[in-house]
């Protein structure tokens, strides 16, 4: 054998002593502890792998459970509405409450199937409870059966190691010892077990997205099924009306794409009802929710969500001070706390960010031709002829411009370019001065117009009103600059 592996086995076997030394000593140092009560342990060192049924009873056999603290309050939870071979579960002295039906079956869970693998001791018979936080017990757990019948799992200290609970069970001479998690359950406060859950949410079934900011126009998009107004607008797959103030954007269209992207995922992807600040405070003054900073409603086929936010606060968490903010959900009586970097996606909400922009989507088979009667550069008028030709059911277009013929595809493309201008972001109420810059004017087959006038804003933007009436926002001359350059070069390179 050569030196090297030599000495690689030599490592190899100290490695190997080190680590039984260590096993050792660290069982050797569990059982020390478990050989005296202060250290979580009981004289006998009656360690034992065996699992001890505590509880084993069908849960429909359960009728209400009593959670006594050390304070002796008692808070009962009694069988409402079966549900299936479920119960909903209710608070009883506050049956308005909603409870989160997940966490008040890890509550109940002990009262029905509960065991323990390690005991503390087999017979307690003599012993100072006191030393164990058993005498007096620090909470009480108690079941009530349907036979009439009752059981009680007493609640001591934790251990040294705070991993495990001293427990005992009514009838029962023996102490246990129960994990942190399953005692953590059974000494749930009634904060604890508030619903916080939201209902299924999708942007297809919506019908009302409400949003009410303090010092900003309030948002509203509503569904509607009125054929007329559906009529109006441009086929976007789900087509909700919008309810805007200033009313002037009403009746524009969702972009469901956005308003999903920004509010289902940007926001209730991310956002959490923490902590409870007071379950049912009597003033919601001192939380800034009397007069709420903002108002969301967000309403679908399938359910809903309503969330007042209020004031802000900082919270120490892991050693940082965390912004938060008070807010409470869909009229329940209780203030909870939430992280406020989660509600910024829905703080100073831009519309333009989620409503069509288009400033008019029109149909091209619906129009005859397009006008553009520009005020200061003579070049940029122009005549755009469709010529349709419907016959055998054909859609073609045979296009001029200015009596120029251009091909169909080039038209095409410029057409898109033309109805794409839209509004880019809200604005002030300031109605437009002095004559447009220049207007677009579509003649419709069936004999009506629709009319776009740009008025100068500043050298990057445009305001616009649409058949008379101003549309609070404006628009970005890129768009216009691009499609005045596409007509310029359909001009210079027409179809042979």
């Amino acid at each position: 054998m050569s030196r090297n592996a030599r000495q690689i086995l030599s490592l190899l076997v100290a490695a190997l002593v080190i680590g039984a030394m260590a096993a050792a000593y660290i069982w050797s140092t569990r059982r020390a502890d478990m050989s005296d009560p202060e250290d979580a342990a009981h004289p006998n060192g009656d360690a034992s792998p065996t699992t001890y049924t505590l509880s084993d009873r069908a849960q429909t056999e359960v009728s209400r459970i009593s959670v006594r603290h050390g304070d002796g309050v008692a808070r009962l939870f009694l069988p409402g509405e079966a549900v299936g071979d479920r119960f909903i579960w209710y608070m009883a002295d506050h049956p308005e409450y909603i409870l989160d039906n997940w966490s008040v079956q890890n509550l109940l869970r002990p009262a029905f199937t509960l065991t323990a693998h390690e005991r503390a001791h087999e017979d307690t018979h003599g012993m100072d409870l006191t030393e164990f936080g058993l005498d007096p017990p620090q909470a009480v757990f108690t079941a009530h059966y349907t036979n009439g019948g009752t059981a009680s799992i007493y609640l001591g200290n934790e251990t040294p190691d705070r991993q495990r609970f001293f427990v005992m069970v009514s009838g029962d001479p023996a102490m246990y010892l129960l994990p942190r998690f399953t005692v953590s359950w059974m000494l749930s406060e009634a904060e604890d077990l508030l619903c916080r859950a939201f209902p299924p949410l999708h942007t297809d079934s919506l019908t009302l997205f409400y949003l009410a900011q303090r010092g900003r126009d309030t948002l509203e998009i509503t569904r509607t099924d009125d054929p007329e107004l559906l009529a109006t607008l441009p086929d976007m797959g789900f087509a909700p009306a919008v309810a805007l103030q200033p009313p002037a954007l009403a009746g524009r269209t969702a972009d469901t794409f956005n308003l999903n992207r920004m509010v289902l995922e940007d926001f209730f992807a991310g956002f959490r009802l923490g902590d409870v600040a007071d379950i049912a405070p009597d003033d919601l003054a001192p939380f800034g929710l009397d007069d709420p900073y903002i108002d969301f409603r967000f309403e679908t086929d399938d359910g809903f969500v309503h969330l007042r936010f209020g004031d802000t606060l900082s919270r120490e968490i892991d050693g940082q001070n965390v912004p938060h903010i008070y807010v409470m959900h869909n009229d329940r009586p209780h203030v909870f706390m939430a992280e406020l970097s989660a509600v910024n996606p829905i703080i100073d909400l831009n519309v333009m960010h989620f409503i069509t922009r288009f400033i008019a989507l029109v149909n091209i088979l619906d129009v005859e031709r397009i006008g553009v009667a520009h005020g200061t550069v003579p070049e940029r008028n122009l005549n755009m002829v469709i010529n349709h030709d419907f016959s055998q059911g054909n859609n073609d277009i045979f296009p001029t411009i200015n009596g120029v013929s251009v091909e169909a595809a080039s038209f095409r493309t410029l057409y898109r370019l033309l109805i794409s201008i839209g509004a880019d972001s809200p604005l002030d109420p300031s109605p437009p001065q002095g004559t447009p810059a220049f207007t677009v004017t579509f003649y419709l087959l069936d004999g009506t117009q629709t009319k776009i006038d740009f008025y100068d804003f500043d050298g990057n933007f445009y305001t616009f009103s649409l058949d008379g009436d101003y549309v609070w926002a404006v628009t970005n001359r890129r768009g216009v600059e691009a499609f005045f350059a596409e007509t310029e070069r359909l001009l210079t390179s027409p179809q042979g």
